[in-house]
This record gives structure tokens, C-alpha cells and sequence, in this order.
């Protein structure tokens, strides 16, 4: 729990985001073909973690999907990123 403080502080002393902002313009990010040319192991890494965290999300009991809907994804611009 200590170590999620210290990290939500950086960000927010960093980029003056909530982690939430931060998260969500993260992964758009690795989302875009031009992350993936400029750092391909960053990103791969950055995009396998996500999986497996939203794989455990999903598996985890109590969690949902509403009528067989995707998930949303948050639109950002590219000023954003």
C-alpha cells in the first residue's frame, strides 16, 4: 500500500494527473503503432502486464460484463500522449 501511495504522489507531483488520467493516457499510448516503432520492448512489456491484469479482473468473482458488452475505451487525442 505504501509503495501505491509513493507511486500516485510521483505522478501527480510529475505530470500534475490523478493516477487514474495517467493510467488511462498510458495505455492509449502503448496502444499506438508509434510507441511500439520507437520502444518495442517497453511497450510489449507495458501491454503484457495490462492483459494480465484485465485477465485477472475478469476471472475474479463478483466481476460482470453488462449484456455482453465490451468494455469502453476512454477517446484521448494525441495530445494527450
Amino acid at each position: 500500500m505504501e509503495v501505491r501511495r509513493a507511486k500516485e504522489a510521483a505522478i501527480r507531483e510529475t505530470f500534475d494527473w490523478s493516477s487514474t488520467r495517467y493510467y488511462q493516457a498510458l495505455h492509449a499510448l502503448i496502444a499506438r503503432p508509434a510507441a511500439l516503432a520507437h520502444d518495442p520492448l517497453t511497450v510489449k512489456r507495458l501491454q503484457r502486464l495490462k492483459a494480465a491484469r484485465t485477465a485477472e479482473v475478469r476471472s475474479s468473482p463478483g466481476v460482470r460484463r453488462l449484456s455482453g458488452s465490451e468494455p469502453s475505451r476512454a477517446p484521448f487525442s494525441d495530445r494527450w500522449v
